[in-house]
């Protein structure tokens, strides 16, 4: 069966959905994008002078930045002294969940980019500590960034795209959703659920063999939106995916902004 982009990103969000949103604390702006489509960012920053490191978090396709996983690394970051900056695709402010990203996603990459340039700023901010991150679309979007970007200090992936979205055949290895992964040297983070069904595991492994600097790689339990759905303790142990993935996210992404 041929998977294109949309239709995998869409059974991401099905997989999401499951998980119930949570009040979010953050303060919440806008950055303007060079075509003039504002883009929501939550900010949070520790108290205190500063400067503080930072890390930009990019949300999925229809898994916003309100939602928990999103919000608690968020949390868990502040904890360590780094200030988080989720923000909300411009096509999402604008049309919610009915609104898709471009098809070469040129309109998100600008809207990540203009959420950096705010970031960088932003008072009590260290513009030369900032790492960014993504879920789903989030991590073609962040990887895209990063790529061009070499004063980014590390990149975390959660959830990557890895199943190949253009053959019947899907099978991919080499993670071509992420152009030139390979070539990486700076400290990058995959991470997905072992039933993902838009990573394989096996895919995930394969990809990050081919890094040339390396990765670190984590595997959870869980699918696209680390939810175990079968057997009688599925919600704890739902919970307990959730729990592991906030905590690598976090160990991986302070270490990188020291």
């Amino acid at each position: 069966m041929k998977i294109n982009l949309s239709t995998a990103l869409a059974l991401g969000l099905v997989m999401c959905t499951s998980i119930l949103s949570r009040p979010a604390i953050a303060t919440d702006i806008r950055a303007n994008t060079p075509r003039g489509s504002p883009v929501e960012m939550l900010v949070d920053i520790p108290d205190g002078p500063g400067p503080f490191p930072a890390l930009v978090l990019a949300p999925g396709q229809g898994y916003h930045a309100r939602l928990p996983l999103l919000e608690r690394i968020s949390k868990e970051l502040i904890a360590r002294g780094v200030a988080v900056i989720r923000f909300n695709w411009a096509y999402f402010l604008k049309d919610g969940n009915k609104g898709k990203p471009a098809d070469d996603l040129s309109t998100e990459v600008e809207d990540m980019e203009a959420v950096l340039s705010e970031t960088r700023k932003l008072a009590r901010i260290d513009s030369q500590r900032v790492a960014v991150a993504g879920k789903s679309l989030g991590s073609l979007v962040a990887w895209r960034v990063f790529r061009t970007d070499a004063t980014l200090r590390s990149a975390a992936l959660l959830t990557p795209l890895c199943i190949d979205m253009t053959s019947d055949s899907r099978r991919d290895a080499t993670l071509t959703n992420h152009p030139d992964l390979a070539a990486n040297t700076r400290p990058l983070l995959l991470l997905a659920g072992d039933a993902d069904a838009l990573c394989p595991v096996r895919f995930l492994y394969g990809a990050a063999a081919t890094i040339r600097g390396g990765a670190r790689v984590v595997v959870v339990g869980g699918d696209h939106g680390f939810a175990t759905k079968v057997g009688k303790n599925a919600a704890q142990d739902s919970e307990e995916n959730m729990v592991l993935v906030i905590r690598a996210t976090a160990d991986f992404v302070a270490a990188t902004l020291k």
